[in-house]
């Protein structure tokens, strides 16, 4: 807290202040005054930097299943497919052509 003048800190209860700067005097002209006035007690105390941390860990497995395929078999697998789709066609258009003229 600053101020050119004058400081008045009133307070009915406990005044506490903790890790702070009063100044009343920042134009520094060498006048001003701090006046803490409380009706039970006043403490003046620095502060202190502290550091919480905490850490934590995690651990599990996985399990992975890879599968490698060559694609000379894949095309192989489709071509055979192909022949057994056209095989099933043609059975169809002729159980159609039986079926229009019997």
């Amino acid at each position: 807290m600053s101020a050119n003048n004058n400081i008045g800190l009133n307070a009915a209860g406990n005044t506490e202040i903790i890790g702070s700067n009063l100044s009343a005097d920042a134009d520094q002209n060498y006048s001003g005054d701090v006046n803490i006035s409380a009706g039970e007690d006043v403490l003046i105390a620095e502060s202190y930097e502290s550091v919480n941390s905490a850490t934590s860990n995690t651990e599990g497995t996985a399990t992975l299943s890879v599968s490698v395929t060559n694609q000379v078999v894949e095309v192989a697998k489709a071509y055979e497919n192909l022949e057994a789709a056209d095989e099933q066609f043609k059975e169809i258009k002729e159980d159609y052509r039986q079926n229009l003229w019997p």
